[in-house]
């Protein structure tokens, strides 16, 4: 499995399109689309930060 197949298994796992989730980590959706298309590959400190910010903002919006 790639990077971009697991990006888009937990997109999809918490019901999250691509613009939502670039929206959530501050990206725009066509940086999400190459990621998961294979196109573009995040340094390893943006996937931290941005996993970070993903529970972050599942915890949120489950909360609110």
């Amino acid at each position: 499995m790639t990077l971009g197949d697991k990006i888009k298994q937990m997109r999809t796992q918490k019901g999250l399109t691509q613009a939502e989730l670039g929206r959530l980590i501050g990206m725009d959706d066509s940086a999400i689309r190459k990621y998961e298309n294979g196109r573009l590959s995040p340094s390893l400190e943006t996937t931290k930060k941005n996993r970070k910010r993903i529970k972050r903002g599942s915890r949120m919006a489950f909360h609110a």
